[in-house]
């Protein structure tokens, strides 16, 4: 495998989880539709995430 094939498989897995994290957004938005709330349980998510 070449460094351009890796860095394109890079490429591709940061894109997916990129989505996955869209996907989750999306997710809590729907559960809470309180704006100011989802925001804090989306932080709240992101920084468990890490």
């Amino acid at each position: 495998m070449t460094d351009e094939q890796r860095k394109e498989v890079k490429r591709k897995e940061v894109k997916r989880e990129a989505e996955k994290e869209l996907d989750w957004d999306g997710q809590i938005e729907k559960a809470f539709p309180d704006k100011a709330q989802s925001r804090w349980i989306k932080f709240l998510y992101h920084r468990w995430r890490w």
